[in-house]
């Protein structure tokens, strides 16, 4: 690169580190990667902040500008597309560590945001969050969040277990058939689970991944597919005339109750 060139390199770079607050280099030729490396080290440092403070601007412009002048602004003056102000203020608003943000990059940070925010700190924990690709973090939040949902669908499942043997003579008494779906034969191992199966003859046990065909069934019951376990009564072929999900104190009475007048 010749010099003429650098020093226009130099000047680009300014004018768009000026946007923000921060100060260019000094053109010079004496500049070598050793002062290179510890000017980007420091910058690394308030990288953080930078970006929620950017963010918070961006809120704060917006909120000044007519109808219609916000994507011209953007694209004019601050050269951003309207995705990467989005993500500016999202951050902004939703996170609060700017070291985390350094750390990890704002594409990493986004993904987290998925989390609660009280889980994020003990996740990050658990898994080597600088060292994984961003498609590898969104898979490590969702098998998370998979096997969050399987612990919370068994403790469920137990609960109306218990109710379901402590109203044994109903149960054993409904002109209906009962369908336990589980993940897989390694649900059944459970001793309570176990207990059920045996005591009640006409339970039949299916097996699903907990997929797309369940989340589909969830929303046309008009339930939340995150909370399980996932109760439905039906009088046939396609005709659910109760459904639930997440358990409840109660939730096998009134299922008792659902399939007597079903």
């Amino acid at each position: 690169m010749t010099n003429e060139a650098k020093k226009s390199a130099y000047a680009r770079m300014g004018d768009k580190l000026a946007q923000f607050g921060l100060a260019s280099p000094a053109v010079s030729e004496a500049r070598d990667i050793e002062t290179i490396t510890s000017e980007i080290l420091s910058l690394k440092k308030t990288a953080g902040d930078a970006i929620l403070a950017i963010g918070h601007r961006l809120i704060e412009a917006k909120s000044l500008l007519a109808h219609g002048e916000w994507l011209p602004w953007l694209t004019e003056q601050v050269e951003f597309s309207e995705r990467s102000a989005q993500n500016f203020m999202r951050l902004a608003r939703e996170w609060s560590n700017p070291q985390t943000l350094a750390d990890l990059g704002a594409a990493k940070v986004l993904v987290l945001l998925s989390l609660p925010e009280l889980e994020r700190e003990a996740f990050l924990a658990e898994v080597p969050a600088e060292d994984m690709s961003v498609r590898e973090l969104k898979k490590a939040i969702r098998e998370r969040n998979e096997a969050q949902q399987a612990q919370e669908k068994m403790a469920g499942d137990l609960r109306l277990a218990n109710e379901l043997l402590e109203r044994e003579a109903e149960v054993k008494g409904l002109p209906a058939e009962i369908v336990f779906m589980v993940r897989g034969p390694e649900s059944l191992e459970n001793a309570k689970l176990k207990q059920v199966l045996e005591t009640f003859a006409n339970i039949r046990v299916c097996y699903d991944t907990f997929g797309p065909r369940v989340e589909a069934l969830a929303r046309r019951l008009y339930v939340d597919h995150e909370k399980l376990p996932l109760i439905a009564v039906t009088s046939g072929p396609l005709r659910a005339v109760y459904a639930s999900s997440g358990y409840n104190v109660g939730s096998g009475d009134m299922l008792l109750k659902i399939c007597r007048l079903a």
